[in-house]
Protein backbone atom coordinates (compact mmCIF):
# COMPACT_ATOMS: atom_id res chain seq x y z
CA UNK A 1 0.00 0.00 0.00
CA UNK A 2 1.42 3.05 -1.15
CA UNK A 3 2.16 6.25 1.43
CA UNK A 4 -0.08 9.48 0.61
CA UNK A 5 2.12 12.62 -0.48
CA UNK A 6 1.53 13.77 2.98
CA UNK A 7 3.79 11.44 4.71
CA UNK A 8 5.84 11.59 1.77
CA UNK A 9 6.55 15.69 2.52
CA UNK A 10 7.16 14.75 6.04
CA UNK A 11 9.93 12.40 4.85
CA UNK A 12 11.21 14.79 2.94
CA UNK A 13 11.20 17.64 5.28
CA UNK A 14 13.06 14.72 7.98
CA UNK A 15 15.71 14.18 5.66
CA UNK A 16 15.82 18.00 5.08
CA UNK A 17 16.63 18.54 9.01
CA UNK A 18 18.79 15.99 9.17
CA UNK A 19 21.29 17.38 6.52
CA UNK A 20 20.86 20.78 8.00
CA UNK A 21 22.14 19.34 11.28
CA UNK A 22 24.69 17.14 9.27
CA UNK A 23 25.72 20.55 8.06
CA UNK A 24 25.61 22.46 11.45
CA UNK A 25 27.83 19.71 12.98
CA UNK A 26 30.33 19.26 10.25
CA UNK A 27 31.18 22.82 10.48
CA UNK A 28 30.96 23.33 14.33
CA UNK A 29 33.58 20.40 14.19
CA UNK A 30 35.72 22.71 11.24
CA UNK A 31 35.65 25.44 13.24
CA UNK A 32 36.27 23.90 16.80
CA UNK A 33 39.26 22.35 15.43
CA UNK A 34 40.75 25.07 13.91
CA UNK A 35 40.46 26.90 17.57
CA UNK A 36 41.33 24.75 20.26
CA UNK A 37 42.99 27.20 22.52
CA UNK A 38 39.77 29.69 22.69
CA UNK A 39 37.49 26.47 23.02
CA UNK A 40 39.43 25.67 25.78
CA UNK A 41 39.55 28.93 27.46
CA UNK A 42 36.07 29.17 26.52
CA UNK A 43 34.34 25.90 28.39
CA UNK A 44 36.72 24.53 31.02
CA UNK A 45 36.61 25.12 34.44
CA UNK A 46 40.13 25.55 35.57
CA UNK A 47 40.99 28.59 37.24
CA UNK A 48 44.82 28.58 35.82
CA UNK A 49 45.72 30.11 32.85
CA UNK A 50 45.29 27.69 29.51
CA UNK A 51 48.69 27.43 28.06
CA UNK A 52 47.72 24.95 25.62
CA UNK A 53 45.26 22.84 23.79
CA UNK A 54 45.89 20.48 21.42
CA UNK A 55 43.41 17.74 19.70
CA UNK A 56 43.65 13.86 21.31
CA UNK A 57 42.61 11.38 19.15
CA UNK A 58 40.99 8.86 21.68
CA UNK A 59 40.00 5.48 20.55
CA UNK A 60 38.99 2.49 22.65
CA UNK A 61 40.71 -0.33 20.75
CA UNK A 62 39.42 -3.03 22.96
CA UNK A 63 35.85 -1.86 22.33
CA UNK A 64 36.47 -1.42 18.68
CA UNK A 65 35.12 2.05 19.51
CA UNK A 66 36.36 5.63 18.04
CA UNK A 67 34.98 8.56 20.52
CA UNK A 68 35.05 12.12 19.56
CA UNK A 69 37.86 13.68 19.83
CA UNK A 70 39.03 15.57 23.03
CA UNK A 71 41.09 18.73 24.03
CA UNK A 72 44.48 18.16 25.88
CA UNK A 73 44.55 21.38 28.13
CA UNK A 74 47.17 22.33 29.81
CA UNK A 75 46.26 25.31 32.39
CA UNK A 76 49.65 25.71 34.86
CA UNK A 77 50.82 22.19 35.74
CA UNK A 78 47.43 20.70 35.58
CA UNK A 79 46.52 18.27 32.09
CA UNK A 80 42.58 17.42 31.35
CA UNK A 81 40.73 16.31 28.38
CA UNK A 82 37.71 18.81 27.70
CA UNK A 83 35.09 17.25 25.55
CA UNK A 84 32.41 19.35 24.21
CA UNK A 85 29.16 17.67 22.46
CA UNK A 86 27.78 20.10 19.58
CA UNK A 87 24.26 19.99 19.59
CA UNK A 88 21.03 21.90 18.10
CA UNK A 89 18.72 20.19 19.83
CA UNK A 90 18.05 18.35 23.14
CA UNK A 91 17.24 14.76 22.36
CA UNK A 92 16.32 12.54 25.37
CA UNK A 93 19.19 10.55 24.72
CA UNK A 94 21.98 13.56 24.94
CA UNK A 95 22.58 13.50 29.00
CA UNK A 96 23.19 9.82 28.48
CA UNK A 97 24.92 9.99 24.86
CA UNK A 98 27.85 12.39 26.81
CA UNK A 99 27.96 10.24 30.06
CA UNK A 100 28.95 7.17 27.56
CA UNK A 101 31.72 9.00 25.61
CA UNK A 102 33.27 10.26 29.15
CA UNK A 103 33.37 6.58 30.38
CA UNK A 104 34.41 5.35 26.93
CA UNK A 105 37.23 8.04 27.29
CA UNK A 106 38.37 7.68 30.71
CA UNK A 107 38.76 4.02 29.67
CA UNK A 108 40.58 4.82 26.27
CA UNK A 109 43.39 6.65 28.31
CA UNK A 110 43.36 3.95 31.35
CA UNK A 111 44.33 1.91 28.65
CA UNK A 112 46.83 4.67 27.49
CA UNK A 113 48.33 5.02 30.82
CA UNK A 114 49.11 1.70 31.40
CA UNK A 115 50.85 0.67 28.11
CA UNK A 116 53.03 3.58 29.18
CA UNK A 117 53.25 3.23 32.95
CA UNK A 118 51.53 6.45 33.87
CA UNK A 119 49.48 6.30 37.29
CA UNK A 120 47.99 9.82 36.94
CA UNK A 121 45.44 10.54 34.23
CA UNK A 122 44.47 13.81 33.57
CA UNK A 123 40.71 15.04 34.71
CA UNK A 124 37.77 14.86 31.58
CA UNK A 125 35.16 17.43 31.82
CA UNK A 126 32.09 17.17 29.61
CA UNK A 127 30.40 20.15 28.24
CA UNK A 128 27.45 20.63 25.81
CA UNK A 129 26.88 23.19 23.77
CA UNK A 130 22.97 23.45 22.64
CA UNK A 131 22.17 25.56 19.95
CA UNK A 132 18.73 25.85 20.17
CA UNK A 133 16.70 27.27 23.06
CA UNK A 134 13.89 26.04 25.29
CA UNK A 135 10.58 25.77 23.81
CA UNK A 136 9.27 27.07 27.67
CA UNK A 137 11.24 29.84 29.18
CA UNK A 138 12.96 29.70 32.35
CA UNK A 139 10.71 30.64 35.63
Amino acid sequence: MAGSEEDDEEDDEEDDEEDGDDDVDLTLRHVSQKLPLALARAFSKTRAPITSATWSETQLTSRQRRLDRALLVKAGSEERLLHVEWSLVMPRDLPWRVFEYHVMTAMALRDEARAKGVRRLPCIESVVVLLSGRDDPWP
